[in-house]
């Protein structure tokens, strides 16, 4: 009796070891209100406007974050999907110098931001309060970021993390 619970417990033992947990994303095929761009899901807010932190908040509360652009590439493929029209449009992003001042980085994830998305001559705390970061259009095409007063009024940019794919070995 006690070989045959032996074996049992053995071969369950076995089962598990090569038995994976698939943690699956929280993103399905119903991804509205979010857009994909590029290899992201974005919310484009066109209509209310709100300071840095008012941004903030409502990105979390869609259980997102204010955009971040880690390359420039990202930042090329909203550029291609928001429409010319609203080239006069700027949008919050999470960048911001609000920890250590003059060192900008995204605040959802602590990087600084990369040099080449920055508007010419940005930042440079005009005023010496600009802490948040902005998308604008550059006049000549294309978008960058400027840096701007955290208690403006904008329209704002959300991105849903990607989720990780994860495997449990039990």
């Amino acid at each position: 009796m006690l070989l045959r619970y032996t074996g049992v417990f053995a071969c369950l033992g076995f089962l598990s070891l090569c038995w994976a947990y698939k943690v699956t994303p929280i993103i399905g095929d119903d991804v509205y209100p979010f857009v994909k761009i590029g290899n992201g899901y974005y919310y484009i807010e066109n209509n209310k406007r709100a300071n840095w932190y008012q941004a903030y908040i409502a990105c979390r509360k869609m259980g997102a974050e204010l955009v971040s652009f880690e390359t420039r590439e990202e930042l090329d493929a909203m550029d291609a999907y928001i429409p010319i029209e609203y080239s006069l449009r700027q949008y919050w992003t999470s960048g911001t110098d609000l920890a250590v001042k003059g060192m900008h980085v995204w605040f959802s994830n602590a990087e600084p931001l990369a040099d080449d998305v920055w508007y010419p001559g940005e930042p440079n705390d005009a005023g010496g309060n600009e802490r948040c970061d902005i998308l604008i259009y550059k006049g000549t095409g294309g978008t960058a970021i400027n840096d701007r007063q955290c208690d403006s009024v904008e329209l704002y940019i959300c991105e849903v993390p990607l989720p990780k794919e994860v495997s449990f070995i039990w």
